[in-house]
């Protein structure tokens, strides 16, 4: 048996400091003792202009790993561990000098230099087995538990104006399963394939979209269940295939494939209604080549490969239509609606950043001294 057992420690100083009233971004001492209806005071007497520090942050980061073989040839591993990140810098310091926007539109974003770490739980339990000589196989289920994501809260001030700052409240989910198989390179070939089944769901794929949602009238109300997250894509595949002679000349290729990434639909194909990343993209597949061939040259090696990528020349569609799901079909538009712009429908259309990059070849060569 094996057992690798440790803990990481992380301390975070963000140096820098958050207004104590944040209704009052503008440190208006107006407000100092400005009372309600029903007597409350929206701004405690000395709060005005008060500024705070920005707590220090301690992570502690276990982590648990053991194997235990149950045969000569087999394995059982299972890990634990969790994984912390702090947010991008951006996050923390954007409009540091709390400058709001005096319009009733919300179109200050703030950052937050006292938000916690994004923090992952994961566990994992796998076999690893031998079936034959030079092939085993490898499957593993395992479960990520994601929370203190980013997001965003609107904060209106006492001058009636709208902001938003980043805080931690999004939360998601990822399972699954991972089924590889793999032979090592012996008579001529190797082989590795690896299939991943798996479910990324949460409530917010975007940190920014509390704030796209209340940028409409009336605002868009905010996830209360779980939704497929942007790369919750459910099953992938990969194969790589190499065949040659070690030393002398070797091809390969490599084959993948993936299951439908999630998109919102428009609201006109439901009824009105908005279900985020309800719909479904097309599938996608690819597949690259490679070939390499070595020669003596003047006592030196010279290697000539030639790498050709996108070899079956598939256009895959990354971006859709929200209305017709399909990158090059837009229902409304060739239903006789208004263009607007240079472009004409086709080009409109088949907009070249919508598909994946067509067949591309490269030839070239590799002195070695």
């Amino acid at each position: 048996m094996i057992i690798n057992a440790g803990i990481r420690f992380d301390y975070f100083n963000p140096n820098a400091k958050l207004l104590a009233d944040l209704q009052n971004p503008t440190r208006n001492h107006l407000f100092d003792s400005v009372s309600t209806a029903s007597g409350k005071i929206l701004n405690p007497k000395g709060r005005a202009g008060k500024m705070v520090n920005a707590k220090e942050k301690i992570q502690m980061s276990p982590r648990f790993g053991i194997s235990f073989p149950i045969t000569d040839q087999g394995i059982i591993h299972f890990s634990y561990g969790h994984f912390f990140q702090i947010p991008s810098f951006n996050n923390l310091y954007q409009n540091s000098e709390f400058l709001i926007s005096p319009t009733n539109r919300l179109q200050t974003t703030m950052g937050n230099p006292d938000i916690d770490a994004q923090r992952t739980v994961m566990y994992e339990l796998g076999l690893q087995q031998v079936l034959f000589t030079n092939i085993s196989i490898d499957f593993t289920v395992y479960y990520r538990d994601i929370r203190n994501l980013l997001g965003m809260e609107i904060v209106r001030t006492h001058e009636g104006f709208n902001y938003a700052r980043f805080i931690n409240r999004d939360y998601g989910n990822v399972r699954g399963f991972i089924f590889s198989v793999e032979k090592r390179f012996e008579e001529y070939y190797s082989l590795r394939a690896d299939y991943t089944y798996q479910i990324a769901e949460g409530n917010a794929s975007d940190p920014l979209s509390v704030y796209y949602n209340n940028q409409t009238d009336p605002p868009v109300e905010t996830n209360k269940k779980v939704v497929p997250l942007d790369w919750d894509q459910r099953s992938t595949l990969n194969v790589s295939l190499n065949v040659g002679d070690q030393g002398n000349w070797m091809t390969g290729l490599i084959f993948n494939y993936g299951g439908g990434f999630p998109y919102t639909e428009s609201q006109r194909v439901n009824g009105g209604l908005r279900f985020e990343n309800g719909g479904l993209k097309p599938t996608t597949i690819n597949v690259d080549f490679r070939a390499d061939k070595s020669f003596e040259f003047f006592g030196l090696r010279l290697n000539a490969f030639m790498l050709v990528y996108n070899l079956l020349d598939i256009k895959n569609e990354y971006n859709v239509n929200d209305a017709s799901g399909r990158a090059n079909v837009d229902l409304y538009t060739e239903e006789g609606g208004p263009i607007y712009g240079l472009n004409s429908l086709q080009e409109y259309l088949h907009n070249p950043t919508s598909f994946s990059a067509p067949r591309n070849v490269r030839i070239g060569f590799n002195l070695d001294f």
